[in-house]
Parts: structure tokens; C-alpha cells; sequence
């Protein structure tokens, strides 16, 4: 059964009266156009635009440039590797494993004495610490052992061991090239060191032990700073009475340098014992031991001449 729907006239009349209630609104909005930009404006604004791209070419230049200079120094570093990698030092080893080590240093100091009568300043090189040119040279014999060589002379203008109160010149005592190391020496690992040559005897600087790193100036060898000047009578008139300072002073020290065979244990819990036998039957051993405790280190030797 079909039924004829009968039209709402009242909801049609309402559909109408809204849809020109929108038409009317639709016409009746107001249309907004963007005003015109003054001729000024565009004139800053092409200004500015012309004033960024300066800017960004320049940048682009220095940009450029940096690529050059990193380009240049990678040129460069293969050079230097490609010539480091082909040419040979001037100075060189017939054997991979030996090498050769060049040191020394000068050693100048300002002293002034005073015997009571005159005093003088002496501009002289200090003999705690003379100076010197060193060579030292190593070679790995295999894992544990090695060998090396040590030649080491001074040369002393005006000796601060030679200076006098009355000297007119510069002392020539030491205005030459002296021996102090000439020797050969063997390491291992485990069982220690055997020097032969001409070096320190064992016990040599024993009495020296001094943490302090002052021994260049204040060591307990005071004959090396002054140990010529003599001792002047009161009223003699600058007469020197022929006993200097080192005559009168020793810091019982052990054998100096010397034609020898020493041995060097290795070191035990801080502890090393080393002996010599010096050329003219002299004998010698030491001990000298040194720890660190707590922060603070110790140190101290003991020594026996036969």
C-alpha cells in the first residue's frame, strides 16, 4: 500500500526564509582589498634585498678560500709524508734497533766571595753541575737484555771550583774538554745492570741523597762552589793563608769516577745494592733505599770501602 506524502509547507517556508537570510548576508559582507604599498617601502626593501646579497657573496668568497687553504695543506701533508717516507735522516743506524740520543746543558752562575779584606763577583760555570755534552746510545740485543754506550765530556770556563779572590784572569783550570763517562753497559730485566768504562763507582754520591732537587746550588759537596778560595789571616792585608775551603771540608763521600767494573741489582721494594771494583784494587758496595709514604718520599744510602 502506498501512501502520498502530503508537503510541510511550514518547514519549506522556514527552509526559505533561511536560505535568504544567507543570501542576504553573502551580499551583504564587505569586501577588504589590500591597500597600496607606498613607492618608499619598495625602495628599502630593494635596498635590502641588494645589501643580503652582498652579504651572501662575500661569504661565498671566503668560503672559497677556506676550501683553497684546506686544499693546499692536504697538498702539503702528502708531500712531506711522500718525502718522510722515501728519504733517510741525516744521522742514522745500520740496525733498526739502536738508537742514538744527543743531551747536555750550560750551566752558568753569578758567585761573590768575601775573605774579609776584598770582596769580587765571578761570572763562572757551575761545577755541582758543570757543562756538558752527552751521547748515549741503545741497542735491543733481544726481549730482555739490551746494551748501550755513554760518552760524556764537560767543559768549564772559570770554574766555580777554580775562582780566587785574587785572580786577574779567568781560571783556566777546566778551559777544556774532560772526560767524566766513557763506558758500556748491559740491562736485564731480572737480574740488573753491569757497567764497564770509565763511570761512577757504586757508592759514589751516597752522602748526596737529596730530595729536596736543590743539589745544583745548595749539594752537600761544598767544595764544588768555591773550594779554591783560601782562608785569609785577619791584618795580613789580603795575604792568603794556603788553606782553602776544600781543604777544610768533606762530605765523606764515596769513590768518585773511575776505571771500573760495577753491578746494579734490580730494584726490590725500594731497596738496591750495587757494588764496584775501581781500578787500583779499591772496592766498594752500596745500599741505598727509597719509598714513598703517604704522600711524602724518603730516601737514604749507606756505604762500605774496602
Amino acid at each position: 500500500m502506498i501512501r502520498r506524502l502530503k508537503p510541510n509547507h511550514k518547514f519549506s517556508r522556514r527552509i526559505g526564509r533561511a536560505g535568504l537570510l544567507m543570501s542576504a548576508a553573502m551580499v551583504s559582507a564587505p569586501l577588504i582589498l589590500a591597500a597600496p604599498v607606498a613607492a618608499d617601502d619598495i625602495l628599502d626593501l630593494k635596498a635590502e634585498n641588494a645589501a643580503l646579497k652582498e652579504q651572501i657573496e662575500s661569504l661565498a668568497r671566503d668560503l672559497q678560500k677556506l676550501r683553497d687553504a684546506v686544499h693546499q695543506n692536504e697538498q702539503a701533508v702528502a708531500q712531506v709524508k711522500a718525502v718522510s717516507g722515501t728519504s733517510k735522516p741525516a744521522v742514522s743506524s745500520g740496525m733498526e734497533n739502536t738508537k742514538l740520543s744527543i743531551s747536555g746543558h750550560i750551566n752558568r752562575m753569578l758567585m761573590y766571595a768575601n775573605s774579609g779584606d776584598e770582596g769580587r763577583w765571578f761570572q763562572a760555570d757551575n761545577d755541582e753541575s758543570s757543562t756538558r755534552l752527552r751521547f748515549v746510545g741503545n741497542t735491543a740485543l733481544d726481549e730482555e737484555w739490551t746494551a748501550s754506550t755513554k760518552l760524556e765530556v764537560q767543559f768549564e770556563s772559570n770554574s766555580s771550583n777554580d775562582v780566587t779572590i785574587n785572580q786577574n784572569t779567568t781560571a783556566a783550570g777546566n778551559n777544556s774538554f774532560t772526560q767524566r763517562i766513557i763506558d758500556i753497559y748491559f740491562v736485564s730485566k731480572r737480574l740488573g745492570k753491569l757497567t764497564l768504562g770509565q763511570s761512577d763507582a757504586a757508592s759514589n754520591g751516597v752522602t748526596e741523597t737529596d730530595l729536596s732537587r736543590t743539589g745544583v746550588i745548595a749539594s752537600a759537596d761544598s767544595k764544588a762552589l768555591g773550594g779554591s778560595l783560601e782562608f785569609h789571616r785577619s791584618g795580613t792585608s789580603g795575604t792568603g793563608s794556603g788553606t782553602t775551603i776544600g781543604d777544610t771540608f768533606n762530605n765523606l763521600d764515596g769513590l768518585d769516577r773511575d776505571n771500573l767494573i760495577r753491578y746494579h741489582t734490580p730494584t726490590f721494594a725500594g731497596a738496591k745494592l750495587s757494588t764496584s771494583w775501581v781500578d787500583g784494587d779499591e772496592f766498594d758496595v752500596a745500599l741505598r733505599y727509597g719509598r714513598e709514604f703517604d704522600g711524602t718520599e724518603g730516601a737514604v744510602g749507606a756505604r762500605v770501602k774496602f
